[in-house]
Protein backbone atom coordinates (compact mmCIF):
# COMPACT_ATOMS: atom_id res chain seq x y z
CA UNK A 1 0.00 0.00 0.00
CA UNK A 2 2.69 2.68 0.67
CA UNK A 3 4.78 1.26 -2.65
CA UNK A 4 0.93 2.37 -4.34
CA UNK A 5 0.66 5.90 -2.32
CA UNK A 6 4.57 6.45 -3.38
CA UNK A 7 4.03 5.96 -6.70
CA UNK A 8 1.00 8.02 -6.65
CA UNK A 9 2.92 11.07 -5.05
CA UNK A 10 5.85 10.42 -7.70
CA UNK A 11 3.47 10.40 -10.11
CA UNK A 12 1.64 13.62 -9.97
CA UNK A 13 5.03 15.24 -9.12
CA UNK A 14 6.25 14.17 -12.51
CA UNK A 15 3.11 15.63 -13.73
CA UNK A 16 3.48 19.09 -12.50
CA UNK A 17 7.34 19.56 -12.86
CA UNK A 18 6.48 18.46 -16.72
CA UNK A 19 4.24 21.12 -16.94
CA UNK A 20 6.30 23.94 -15.60
CA UNK A 21 9.30 22.82 -17.33
CA UNK A 22 7.74 23.55 -20.58
CA UNK A 23 5.66 26.60 -19.65
CA UNK A 24 8.92 27.95 -18.67
CA UNK A 25 10.81 27.30 -21.62
CA UNK A 26 8.10 29.12 -24.21
CA UNK A 27 7.92 32.48 -25.23
CA UNK A 28 4.65 34.26 -23.38
CA UNK A 29 3.06 37.35 -24.78
CA UNK A 30 5.87 39.09 -26.23
CA UNK A 31 6.35 40.56 -29.45
CA UNK A 32 10.32 39.67 -29.21
CA UNK A 33 11.30 35.89 -30.30
CA UNK A 34 15.47 35.51 -29.10
CA UNK A 35 17.33 33.05 -30.74
CA UNK A 36 20.74 32.51 -29.39
CA UNK A 37 23.98 31.26 -31.90
CA UNK A 38 27.03 30.21 -30.40
CA UNK A 39 29.34 28.64 -33.05
CA UNK A 40 26.40 27.09 -34.93
CA UNK A 41 24.15 26.16 -32.15
CA UNK A 42 20.82 27.05 -30.77
CA UNK A 43 21.49 25.44 -27.37
CA UNK A 44 24.31 26.89 -25.71
CA UNK A 45 23.58 29.75 -23.49
CA UNK A 46 25.77 31.21 -20.73
CA UNK A 47 24.12 33.68 -18.00
CA UNK A 48 23.38 37.39 -19.09
CA UNK A 49 24.37 36.58 -22.67
CA UNK A 50 23.05 38.65 -25.37
CA UNK A 51 20.87 37.64 -28.35
CA UNK A 52 22.27 37.25 -31.47
CA UNK A 53 19.15 38.19 -33.42
CA UNK A 54 15.48 38.90 -33.25
CA UNK A 55 12.78 38.26 -35.13
CA UNK A 56 9.42 40.06 -35.41
CA UNK A 57 11.12 43.18 -35.49
CA UNK A 58 14.07 44.77 -37.56
CA UNK A 59 15.85 45.53 -34.09
CA UNK A 60 16.23 45.78 -30.53
CA UNK A 61 14.93 48.62 -29.95
CA UNK A 62 11.38 48.04 -31.03
CA UNK A 63 8.63 45.84 -29.44
CA UNK A 64 5.35 47.34 -31.57
CA UNK A 65 2.75 44.82 -32.09
CA UNK A 66 3.45 43.96 -36.39
CA UNK A 67 5.94 46.64 -36.50
CA UNK A 68 3.35 49.20 -35.21
CA UNK A 69 2.19 48.99 -39.12
CA UNK A 70 0.59 45.88 -41.27
CA UNK A 71 1.13 42.39 -40.70
CA UNK A 72 3.29 40.51 -43.14
CA UNK A 73 5.93 37.79 -43.40
CA UNK A 74 8.88 39.40 -41.05
CA UNK A 75 5.91 40.67 -38.52
CA UNK A 76 4.49 39.43 -35.55
CA UNK A 77 1.58 40.09 -32.73
CA UNK A 78 2.13 37.97 -29.73
CA UNK A 79 3.63 35.22 -30.37
CA UNK A 80 3.14 32.27 -28.20
CA UNK A 81 4.09 28.61 -28.62
CA UNK A 82 7.28 27.26 -30.60
CA UNK A 83 8.66 23.99 -31.83
CA UNK A 84 11.47 22.76 -34.38
CA UNK A 85 10.85 20.43 -37.10
CA UNK A 86 13.77 18.62 -38.37
CA UNK A 87 15.53 21.90 -38.95
CA UNK A 88 12.41 23.70 -39.68
CA UNK A 89 11.07 26.57 -37.31
CA UNK A 90 7.54 26.92 -36.84
CA UNK A 91 6.24 29.62 -34.71
CA UNK A 92 2.50 30.45 -33.42
CA UNK A 93 1.47 34.03 -33.92
CA UNK A 94 -1.03 34.57 -31.93
CA UNK A 95 -2.75 37.77 -32.29
CA UNK A 96 -2.46 37.89 -36.14
CA UNK A 97 -4.39 34.08 -36.39
CA UNK A 98 -1.46 32.25 -37.80
CA UNK A 99 1.56 29.93 -37.57
CA UNK A 100 4.35 30.87 -39.68
CA UNK A 101 7.01 28.13 -41.06
CA UNK A 102 10.93 29.53 -41.02
CA UNK A 103 11.92 26.30 -43.91
CA UNK A 104 15.30 26.95 -41.94
CA UNK A 105 16.72 28.26 -38.57
CA UNK A 106 16.72 32.38 -38.84
CA UNK A 107 20.84 33.90 -39.45
CA UNK A 108 19.31 37.20 -39.43
CA UNK A 109 17.01 39.90 -37.86
CA UNK A 110 14.12 40.46 -39.29
CA UNK A 111 14.01 37.62 -41.27
CA UNK A 112 10.52 36.92 -43.42
CA UNK A 113 8.99 34.04 -42.69
CA UNK A 114 8.62 31.21 -45.60
CA UNK A 115 5.17 30.12 -45.20
CA UNK A 116 2.02 31.09 -43.02
CA UNK A 117 -0.73 28.82 -41.83
CA UNK A 118 -4.33 30.13 -41.44
CA UNK A 119 -4.34 32.75 -43.67
CA UNK A 120 -3.65 32.33 -47.64
CA UNK A 121 -1.48 35.74 -48.30
CA UNK A 122 1.24 36.85 -45.59
CA UNK A 123 -0.36 40.25 -44.88
CA UNK A 124 -3.83 38.78 -44.25
CA UNK A 125 -4.41 38.24 -39.83
CA UNK A 126 -8.23 37.93 -39.93
CA UNK A 127 -9.61 34.81 -37.47
CA UNK A 128 -10.48 32.25 -39.62
CA UNK A 129 -9.73 34.28 -42.74
CA UNK A 130 -13.51 35.42 -43.17
CA UNK A 131 -15.00 31.50 -42.88
CA UNK A 132 -13.71 29.09 -40.56
CA UNK A 133 -12.35 25.75 -42.87
CA UNK A 134 -9.74 22.97 -42.29
CA UNK A 135 -7.22 25.66 -43.43
CA UNK A 136 -8.07 28.67 -40.98
CA UNK A 137 -7.38 29.57 -37.55
CA UNK A 138 -8.42 31.65 -34.32
CA UNK A 139 -5.51 32.38 -31.97
CA UNK A 140 -3.40 29.85 -32.76
CA UNK A 141 -2.23 29.46 -28.71
CA UNK A 142 0.95 26.26 -29.29
CA UNK A 143 2.39 24.16 -31.59
CA UNK A 144 4.34 21.12 -31.58
CA UNK A 145 6.27 18.58 -33.92
CA UNK A 146 6.58 14.62 -33.72
CA UNK A 147 9.55 12.78 -34.27
CA UNK A 148 7.90 11.75 -37.92
CA UNK A 149 7.57 15.17 -38.77
CA UNK A 150 3.66 15.82 -38.31
CA UNK A 151 3.28 19.20 -36.98
CA UNK A 152 0.20 19.97 -34.78
CA UNK A 153 -1.62 23.19 -33.72
CA UNK A 154 -3.75 23.83 -30.31
CA UNK A 155 -5.88 26.03 -32.45
CA UNK A 156 -7.53 28.04 -29.32
CA UNK A 157 -10.73 29.57 -29.69
CA UNK A 158 -11.63 27.26 -32.70
CA UNK A 159 -11.54 24.89 -29.89
CA UNK A 160 -9.69 21.90 -31.60
CA UNK A 161 -6.43 20.54 -32.66
CA UNK A 162 -4.89 20.45 -35.94
CA UNK A 163 -2.75 17.92 -37.59
CA UNK A 164 -0.63 17.84 -40.33
CA UNK A 165 1.33 15.40 -41.97
CA UNK A 166 4.08 17.58 -42.71
CA UNK A 167 4.97 20.83 -42.17
CA UNK A 168 2.74 23.07 -45.19
CA UNK A 169 5.00 24.00 -48.01
CA UNK A 170 2.60 26.61 -49.09
CA UNK A 171 0.33 29.44 -47.57
CA UNK A 172 -3.05 28.18 -46.16
CA UNK A 173 -2.80 24.61 -46.63
CA UNK A 174 -5.45 22.70 -44.70
CA UNK A 175 -4.59 20.16 -41.73
CA UNK A 176 -5.18 16.24 -42.45
CA UNK A 177 -7.25 16.14 -39.16
CA UNK A 178 -8.90 17.72 -36.79
CA UNK A 179 -9.49 17.04 -33.08
CA UNK A 180 -12.33 18.13 -30.98
CA UNK A 181 -15.00 18.89 -33.99
CA UNK A 182 -16.59 16.22 -35.93
CA UNK A 183 -16.58 18.82 -38.63
CA UNK A 184 -14.00 21.15 -40.62
CA UNK A 185 -16.43 24.40 -39.92
CA UNK A 186 -17.33 23.47 -36.46
CA UNK A 187 -16.18 25.59 -33.94
CA UNK A 188 -18.06 25.74 -30.69
CA UNK A 189 -16.83 24.46 -26.85
CA UNK A 190 -17.68 21.15 -26.46
CA UNK A 191 -18.96 21.11 -29.52
CA UNK A 192 -22.15 22.89 -28.37
CA UNK A 193 -23.52 19.77 -26.24
CA UNK A 194 -26.41 20.26 -24.02
CA UNK A 195 -28.71 18.20 -22.26
CA UNK A 196 -26.37 15.36 -21.37
CA UNK A 197 -27.78 13.90 -17.64
CA UNK A 198 -27.58 16.43 -14.43
CA UNK A 199 -25.94 19.07 -17.05
CA UNK A 200 -29.44 20.10 -18.66
CA UNK A 201 -30.03 21.23 -14.83
CA UNK A 202 -27.21 23.17 -14.88
CA UNK A 203 -27.18 25.25 -18.14
CA UNK A 204 -24.75 27.82 -16.27
CA UNK A 205 -21.68 25.35 -15.63
CA UNK A 206 -21.76 25.39 -19.54
CA UNK A 207 -20.98 22.65 -22.22
CA UNK A 208 -20.13 19.46 -21.06
CA UNK A 209 -17.01 17.91 -21.75
CA UNK A 210 -16.04 14.75 -23.68
CA UNK A 211 -13.63 12.24 -24.39
CA UNK A 212 -14.09 13.52 -28.38
CA UNK A 213 -14.96 17.46 -27.48
CA UNK A 214 -12.63 20.49 -26.22
CA UNK A 215 -12.87 23.74 -24.79
CA UNK A 216 -9.76 26.24 -25.37
CA UNK A 217 -6.88 23.77 -26.07
CA UNK A 218 -3.52 25.74 -24.55
CA UNK A 219 -1.10 23.46 -25.05
CA UNK A 220 0.33 20.56 -27.04
CA UNK A 221 3.50 18.22 -26.28
CA UNK A 222 3.45 14.66 -27.77
CA UNK A 223 6.09 11.68 -27.01
CA UNK A 224 6.14 10.63 -30.74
Amino acid sequence: FKWGVRKIIDFHFYQVYNHVMKQFVRILYCTLIFLFFIQGSVFAYSTNMSASLVLGQADFTHNSANRGSTTDSNTLSGPRGIAFCNGIMVVADLSNNRVLVWNTIPVSSGQAANVVIGQTTMTGNTANNGGISDSTLNNPIDVACTPAGKLIIADALNHRVLIYNSVPTSNGQPANLILGQTTTTGNTANQGVSNLGPWSDCPSLGQPARATTMNKPEAIDTDG
